[in-house]
C-alpha cells in the first residue's frame, strides 16, 4: 500500500495524475512485498514487468491474473529492462555507479531496504545525485516503508481494539502528505529526495 501510494505522488509530479492505468511498472521479487504490490498495481490498470528467483512466485501471479498481459524477465535483466518505474521488492544493493548509466526508468520507488549499493550515507547521496542527473526519481525506501511500525503503534495503544483499517487509513494520509512534501519541497531546493529526507530526519534528531 505504502509502495504503490509513493509510486502515485510521483506520477502526480512527473506527468500531473496519478493514475496509474497504463503505465509499465518493473517489479522485482514476488514475496510478501512483491506480490501485493503487483496486485495493487494490476487493481488500477498498471502494466507489469516482473522477475523473480523462485519461479514458483512467478507461476502464483501469473495463475492468478491469466489476462493481465505479465511480462516475465530473468531475474538478472529486470534492473536493466525498460519501464516507467521500478519497485524492487527483494535484495539491496542494485544500484551502482556501473549501472545507473544504463538504467531506463523515470522512477525508482519500492520496499526493498538499501537499494542502492552504498556503505555510507554520502555514497548514498552520491548515488542518488547520479540517478537525478539521469532524470531518475529515487525516494528511499525508509521514507515511505512505515506499515510495520505503524502496526506496531496500533496495537500498542489500542490492544485488543487495534484495527487494520486505521492502519490503513494512517498509511494513505502520512505517506501520501509526506511524499508530496518531500518531492515537492527537495525540487524547490534543488537537491535530491534522499538528501532532502536525511536533512529531515538528521534535524529531528539532532536539531536544526
Amino acid at each position: 500500500v505504502a509502495t504503490s501510494l509513493t509510486v502515485k505522488e510521483a506520477l502526480r509530479l512527473l506527468s500531473q495524475t496519478p493514475s496509474l492505468n497504463g503505465v509499465r511498472i518493473a517489479v522485482q521479487g514476488l514475496g510478501a512485498v512483491g506480490l501485493p504490490l503487483c496486485e495493487h498495481y494490476l487493481g488500477e490498470g498498471a502494466r507489469l514487468v516482473v522477475a523473480d528467483r523462485d519461479d514458483g512466485a512467478v507461476r502464483r501471479l501469473l495463475t492468478r491474473y491469466p489476462d493481465a498481459g505479465i511480462e516475465v524477465v530473468a531475474p538478472e535483466s529486470i534492473v536493466l529492462t525498460e519501464a516507467d518505474v521500478f519497485s524492487p521488492c527483494a535484495v539491496g544493493g542494485l544500484f551502482t555507479e556501473s549501472n545507473i548509466p544504463e538504467l531506463r526508468f523515470k522512477a525508482i520507488l519500492g520496499g526493498a531496504n538499501n537499494q542502492l549499493q552504498a556503505s555510507s550515507q554520502e555514497e548514498e547521496r552520491e548515488l542518488a545525485r547520479q540517478l537525478a542527473e539521469r532524470g531518475i526519481l529515487f525516494q528511499v525506501a525508509w521514507w515511505h516503508n512505515l506499515g510495520g511500525v505503524l502496526s506496531g503503534s496500533e496495537e500498542y495503544e489500542h490492544q485488543e481494539e487495534a484495527s487494520v483499517d486505521r492502519v490503513l487509513r494512517r498509511i494513505e494520509e502520512i505517506v501520501t502528505t509526506y511524499t508530496a512534501r518531500s518531492l515537492a519541497e527537495s525540487r524547490e531546493r534543488g537537491i535530491t529526495p534522499l538528501a532532502y529526507a536525511y536533512d529531515v530526519a538528521e534535524a529531528a534528531i539532532y536539531g536544526a
